[in-house]
């Protein structure tokens, strides 16, 4: 039988039985006369592959008498005596028969060797799970042919060669991987196996949502409050995970009755009330939201006058004292404006003592807030007619009788 080498392998048979003919020279009865003898091996595999390490080989003859076998090898300096030989090693393996003065021709076997592993290649449309792109294809291939692919994860395996990975927003935020998923790739023709391991990481920390002002409170100094966004990343520097862009304003939320303003880094602030910002983190889409409360400072003061203010004739004086209420009388200013002919005390304390008739101003401060309150008064001269001050005048009354208002002059 003709000797066949494989293209591939180291291989002179791989059929599960090789038959070997020998001529073998007898010199009793006749000169020359043909015997066999017969190598097996159970897998029918003459390959060394990943799965098939060991190659064993049983010799047999159909000699009628008993046959010692010799395997050699030259190169590995190898020499059995025996009917099986159990080889490990590639090579040309040279297989000898004797039966007492009889020999049978030596005979070279080829073992072969086949543990190339597949080519194994997985490519991902992206690189981290994030808030806006929450899902990732895994593509396995190969270029090596007769090929099988297993992929094995914390939930499971797949066959396919696609696989999709999701975003888990049910755990917490963390640079470590969502899972690691293993691709085995299965050479299906000698059972050699290559392997990678894919990390998923998905990156989903919140921005830190942050409103500044230049004050919490509106007041009568302060009619706006600027609100500015100060939010920054969450993103561990620490990490596989770029951080190196802005958190972003999306939108503020005004108290009513109010239009949603548009979308900037600052808004300004009229009106008490509860103001939300809600803000992007570039880096990975993620959205977080914070509310501050802008508290109403502007208390008004309150001034009651609760008499009638007259003046007696012909030189008397009245004292105006307003009642005050709405804050500490110590944080508040007065300013009294008053006629020009008035002769008063101090105008800038809260009561006031004149002479004069005609209308009073008082402005009263909060000095804390800056909040204003103003109230007039009128001041009535020589209310009621004392007989006993009129003695000494004529009076005249015209005309007589009347039922309109009257005026009495000093004459």
């Amino acid at each position: 039988m003709g000797v066949n080498y494989s293209s591939k392998h180291l291989l002179l048979n791989r059929w599960a039985k090789m038959l070997i003919w020998l001529n073998v020279l007898l010199f009793n009865t006749e000169l020359y006369s043909q015997q066999t003898f017969t190598i097996t091996n159970p897998t029918g595999n003459y390959d060394i592959t990943c799965t098939n390490t060991v190659i064993n080989l049983f010799a047999s003859s159909n000699y009628s008498a008993p046959v010692s076998y010799t395997w050699v090898n030259s190169q590995l300096g190898l020499t059995v005596v025996g009917n099986s030989l159990a080889i490990t090693n590639a090579g040309i393996y040279s297989v000898s028969a004797t039966s007492g003065t009889l020999s049978f021709l030596p005979q070279p076997l080829a073992i072969g060797v086949n543990t190339v592993v597949p080519n194994i290649n997985v490519t991902h449309t992206l690189a981290v799970l994030n808030c806006t792109n929450t899902s990732i294809q895994l593509q396995a291939s190969s270029i090596t042919s007769s090929v099988n692919f297993l992929w094995s994860f914390p939930t499971g395996t797949s066959s396919a060669t696609n696989l999709i990975v999701n975003a888990n927003f049910t755990i917490s935020p963390s640079i470590l991987p969502l899972a690691n998923y293993t691709l085995v790739v299965t050479d299906a023709i000698n059972q050699c196996q290559s392997s990678t391991v894919i990390p998923a990481y998905q990156n989903i920390f919140p921005p830190n949502a942050t409103i500044s002002s230049s004050s919490n409170s509106l007041t009568c100094f302060t009619s706006l409050i600027q609100l500015n966004n100060n939010s920054t990343t969450s993103i561990p520097s620490n990490s596989v995970f770029s951080n190196n862009q802005a958190v972003v304003v999306s939108a503020w939320l005004e108290p009513p009755p109010s239009t949603m303003p548009l979308p900037s880094n600052s808004l300004d602030a009229y009106s008490a009330g509860t103001y939300t910002i809600l803000v992007k983190d570039l880096n990975n889409g993620c959205i977080s939201t914070k509310t501050l409360t802008i508290g109403d400072s502007r208390i008004y003061p309150y001034l009651t006058t609760l008499i009638v203010h007259t003046i007696s004739c012909p030189n008397g004086t009245v004292n105006i004292n307003p009642i005050v209420s709405g804050g500490n009388i110590a944080d508040m200013s007065f300013a009294w404006t008053v006629p020009s002919v008035a002769i008063t005390t101090n105008t800038n304390a809260l009561s006031l003592i004149t002479n004069a008739y005609g209308t009073y101003q008082l402005i009263v401060t909060n000095t804390v807030n800056g909040c204003k309150t103003k109230i007039l008064t009128d001041v009535w001269a020589c209310v009621g007619l004392d007989e006993d001050s009129l003695n000494s005048n004529l009076i005249k009354v015209y005309p007589n009788p009347t039922s309109s208002s009257l005026m009495i002059d000093n004459l």
